[in-house]
């Protein structure tokens, strides 16, 4: 998360302090004015009580919390996910241990506000727990919609005892938390794109000892490319690390649409069958909208998991023509050296001319089309559909309220049984 400047705290008259002002200025004025010296000392009383209010809630209820306290916020994860629940925790502790922080820390009175993106469009209700050491605000929040949203400020309520002035004393900034799309676990039916991708590996391997390169043999490594007479001399088990060994990476080409809710749906998609793809343990290309097509492929580790999410909090289509973006992505996916290239096209209301752009990747390998309609019947869709099933692609056709994993399933399922 990363905090930002902390807002200037209000201060303001209760409707009770304003009555108390008025009629405080009206006898002093009207006291002075008749030469009444009774009235005007009861006027000088009522306004004095409005003025000590005033001061009072500023030392105790402003400068006290801001300077007496300190505040620590955190998440739980630290990253979250729209549609998965999480939770925040907000920490207020005195500031050394002076009489006057721990006075402030138990009678303090405190929310946290939060963007509706976050905390799911609804009030979010804190659980205050109060110790002789610290008061802590814990809240549920449901994120909606990936992005940058905020958290905080913290805010410190407070009144004078007569109820005339109330403040509120932001006791701590905002923070930017980052909340990546949702995604759905397609790791159990993606075995039949895995069999594409190993099958370039399969009829590689060969048991010649012209190999280019071994290397010593690493847990997961494949032991069809064991390499025996070389390990029986060296004593050790040895693997063959010749490049037309290792497995193609799978490309994942992407079209984003131009509405919000398409937009969330393709790269929730894109994302769900890259993530797959990672945790089986394939690379994966990901080309589409803004990013650059060439850009190095993500490997199957933690750390690229993360990033290719992160990527995908602050992207949007482009604002320039995207025919010739997704153009430059279909040359890119064609031109690699591989003979066989398995490829998931994952559209939103593409156009004819998409569809006909789009139809070009199947000129090098394979083409998985995952394809969702807002209006399926609509001439444009129906002419789209018709040029990617030309093709030759496996397509599945879909709606934005359908599961993923369902219409992933399917796709799948067709491959297979075709």
């Amino acid at each position: 998360m990363t905090r930002q400047t902390i807002p200037r705290w209000r201060i303001q008259p209760t409707w009770r302090g304003f009555g108390i002002l008025i009629a405080g200025l009206t006898m002093l004025v009207t006291g002075i004015g008749f030469a009444s010296r009774l009235l005007t000392y009861a006027g000088i009383t009522v306004t004095t009580v409005f003025v000590a209010a005033t001061v009072w809630v500023i030392l105790v209820g402003v400068i006290t919390p801001q300077r007496r306290t300190q505040v620590e916020r955190s998440t739980e994860p630290t990253t979250f996910t729209a549609g998965k629940p999480g939770t925040v925790s907000v920490a207020i502790t005195p500031r050394g241990r002076t009489i006057a922080a721990r006075m402030a820390i138990r009678i303090i009175n405190v929310t946290e506000q939060a963007t509706p993106e976050v905390t799911g469009h609804g009030n979010h209700r804190a659980v205050v727990e109060r110790t002789d050491h610290a008061t802590t605000l814990t809240y549920a929040v449901t994120p909606t919609t990936r992005g940058q949203w905020q958290l905080g400020p913290t805010v410190s309520h407070s009144t004078d005892p007569w109820g005339l002035i109330t403040a509120d004393a932001p006791l701590a900034g905002t923070n930017t938390v980052i909340v990546h799309p949702h995604t759905e676990d397609l790791s159990a039916t993606i075995a039949p794109l895995e069999g594409s991708l190993s099958h370039r590996s399969r009829g590689a391997h060969t048991q010649g000892s012209d190999d280019a390169a071994l290397r010593e043999y690493r847990v997961g490594d494949d032991l069809r490319r064991v390499h025996w007479s070389s390990s029986a001399r060296r004593g050790a088990v040895l693997v063959r690390t010749d490049e037309t060994g290792e497995p193609t990476p799978a490309t994942v080409i992407f079209h984003l649409p131009h509405q919000q809710a398409g937009i969330e749906w393709t790269i929730s998609a894109f994302a769900s069958v890259v993530c797959a793809l990672l945790n089986s343990g394939h690379s994966a290309r990901v080309m589409g909208g803004p990013w650059d097509p060439h850009r190095p492929a993500f490997q199957p580790r933690r750390d690229d998991v993360l990033a290719l999410l992160d990527a995908t909090v602050t992207l949007a289509p482009s604002s320039t023509d995207v025919l010739p973006t997704l153009q430059r992505c279909v040359d890119s996916a064609n031109s690699t050296g591989d003979s066989v290239v398995p490829t998931v096209l994952v559209l939103c209301d593409p156009s004819a001319d998409v569809a006909r752009t789009c139809a070009g990747l199947t000129e090098r390998g394979h083409v998985w089309a995952l394809v969702a309609f807002t209006a399926p019947h609509a001439s444009a869709s129906r002419d789209a559909l018709r040029i990617l099933e030309k093709s030759g692609a496996t397509i599945r056709t879909t709606t934005l309220d359908e599961t993923l994993g369902e219409a992933w399933s399917d796709l799948m399922s067709e491959r297979s049984a075709a």
